[in-house]
């Protein structure tokens, strides 16, 4: 059964969709009027009604489409057939490209993603560091202005009354010798030696008091005041230091986001990419969409009445554009152009008869849909396109078969 069905299907599709003859096709400009002069002839091609169209719209690939091999123009398919397999090959080394673009782009993400992690490590390190000087630089401070400075003024006091004790002891010792020395108990030699020693030790002790004071004086009037100072500095500069720090680490810190960030973005973009082109790669065997005979070149093209450009070996298709049809061939209907010279004599939905100029004898009816705006131009005149919807077909009638259209009711 299968190669009787064959034998018919080659049969019919060697009938479909012929091409006409080169004078045929350049003969589509309008025919003389009916005998009444009330009607006017128009020539026209029989087309497909809503046939389904490939065509290739790759996602990344950007190479030429090349044609390994196609199924003639106007063979019978069944849904899911291939009907052509194009060359490969550009696009699997694109697809090699893709990969080794995107393991390079994975490797590089992953070391900038640990070079950030490490610089932000650091840079957490050494926030904490200065946060710890900051620290210190103030418990010093505080420590100077409410311990030490009170120590020194302590071991001040403490200093101050020893020396006042040190005075009183030699002024002690000095009345007892000169009491002594009143009664006589020893020679006036030797008392006149000891009193000058005893005066002499009193005023050198008075002296390095006073010696003590004054530096005692100095230092709380100098020295703890530049301490004081000098450790407010340090606080100071500490928090400047800490507050530049964690300005520069937060600026940093976006930049490395910022370039992971973009690293992310440019691997998924290769991700993306490489996707595309695996799913381009199905692209290059088109398969029926439907069961019905298949057509070579566009709508557009078949609506011309030309010959279709051919799916060949060796040939390039066009991408983002109707380069296969497969149509159902019972049904059909009629395109044409009608001049604006012509335009007056018919009216959107009027009735027509169709004659294919290559059935002897073979008269359809039809109803004609005519477009509001010329859309082609019809030598120096624009044209209307227009379509017949058949009431009916004939056996032989195919599509690109040239008919000549007429009103209802005009005499030929």
């Amino acid at each position: 059964m299968r190669s009787a069905l064959s034998l018919a299907v080659a049969l019919f599709a060697s009938l479909a969709c012929t091409s006409t003859p080169k004078g045929e096709q350049a003969a589509r400009s309008p025919a003389a009027g009916g005998q009444d002069g009330g009607g006017s002839e128009l020539r026209g091609v029989v087309v497909p009604v809503e046939p389904a169209a490939l065509a290739l719209w790759p996602e990344a690939y950007a190479g030429e489409l090349v044609v390994l091999e196609a199924l003639p123009h106007g063979t019978l398919v069944a849904q899911d057939d291939v009907v052509a397999r194009l060359d490969p090959r550009a696009l699997e080394q694109q697809l090699a490209d893709a990969r080794l673009e995107l393991d390079s782009a994975r490797v590089e993400h992953a070391g900038l993603v640990a070079k950030n992690d490490v610089a932000g490590e650091a840079a957490a390190s050494q926030l904490a560091r200065t946060e710890a000087g900051l620290d210190r630089a103030r418990r010093a401070l505080a420590g100077f202005e409410a311990v030490e400075r009170a120590f020194e003024r302590r071991s001040d006091a403490l200093a101050l009354l020893r020396e006042q004790d040190g005075v009183d002891d030699q002024l002690d010792e000095l009345a007892q010798l000169e009491a002594m020395y009143a009664a006589d108990e020893l020679v006036d030699a030797t008392e006149e030696i000891v009193l000058k020693r005893s005066r002499r030790r009193l005023a050198r002790a008075r002296a390095w008091n006073e010696l003590s004071q004054d530096q005692r004086d100095h230092r709380v009037e100098l020295s703890d005041a530049l301490e004081l100072e000098s450790r407010r500095e340090d606080v100071a500069r500490e928090e400047e230091g800490l507050a530049h720090l964690r300005a520069t680490a937060a600026v940093e810190a976006r930049a490395r986001a910022g370039a992971e960030a973009r690293s992310a973005a440019d691997l998924a973009q290769k991700e993306t990419r490489l996707a595309r082109l695996e799913r381009d790669r199905e692209l290059l065997t088109l398969r029926a969409p439907r069961a019905g005979v298949l057509l070579h070149g566009s709508a557009r093209d078949l609506r011309s009445g030309g010959a279709p450009k051919r799916v060949e070996r060796g040939g390039t298709l066009a991408a983002r554009a109707d380069v296969l049809l497969v149509a159902d061939p019972a049904r059909l209907a009629v395109a044409l152009d009608v001049p604006e010279s012509q335009r007056a004599g018919l009216a959107d939905g009027a009735a027509v008869t169709v004659r294919p100029l290559a059935l002897s004898g073979v008269e359809l009816r039809g109803t004609l849909a005519l477009a509001a705006l010329p859309a082609v131009a019809k030598g120096e005149e624009g044209a209307f396109e227009a379509t017949v919807a058949l009431d009916g077909t004939a056996p032989g009638l195919v599509c690109g078969m040239h008919v000549v259209v007429a009103a209802a009711g005009a005499r030929r």
